[in-house]
């Protein structure tokens, strides 16, 4: 089978939104509710996506073209893979390591400036450092990371396309 940038790039996307989907359909019939870090992870997911289904959407002829887009996706990959992977390191401190429950993502978004909330998340609040139900075993954020790692793999491919020509 011929895989074009193209259908790569499309089918890559669609991988992404479709991550997104399963995280609101775990949140609506598992009650899970996401933390900080969930919904950064999604929004790394959207931009990842939305990049994605534009290039395919776009088709650009030129390779310069084809990596541009390559790159903010891969940006938005790596973005969210580090998300996941500190969302991961704070589930798994020692118990009396973990930070405390803060305050909720709205209330840092109307209460503080974009930078300060990033700053704030980061550092954790105890809503991210526990884990509330497993999927198949595994944590949420321990599939989020599987999820983005093999997006790159996907994106690697993609970006050998564009080399082969």
């Amino acid at each position: 089978m011929h895989f074009t940038y193209r259908s790569l790039s499309l089918i890559t996307g669609l991988l992404a939104i479709s991550a997104v989907i399963v995280t609101i359909v775990l949140q609506m019939f598992m009650q899970l509710s996401p933390c900080p870090l969930c919904v950064f992870q999604r929004v790394a997911y959207i931009a990842l996506g939305m990049t994605l289904l534009l290039a395919a959407a776009h088709q650009p002829k030129t390779k310069h073209l084809q990596s541009a887009y390559l790159s903010i996706s891969v940006l938005f990959t790596l973005i969210g893979f580090c998300i996941a992977a500190r969302h991961l390191w704070l589930i798994h401190l020692p118990e009396g390591a973990k930070p405390g429950c803060g305050p909720g993502l709205n209330y840092l978004l109307d209460t503080f400036a974009p930078i300060e909330v990033f700053e704030i998340v980061f550092r954790g609040s105890g809503d991210c450092a526990k884990v509330d139900k497993l999927l198949f075993g595994l944590s949420i954020p321990f599939w989020s990371l599987l999820t983005f790692s093999g997006l790159f793999l996907l994106q690697a491919w993609i970006a050998f396309k564009i080399k082969k020509g």
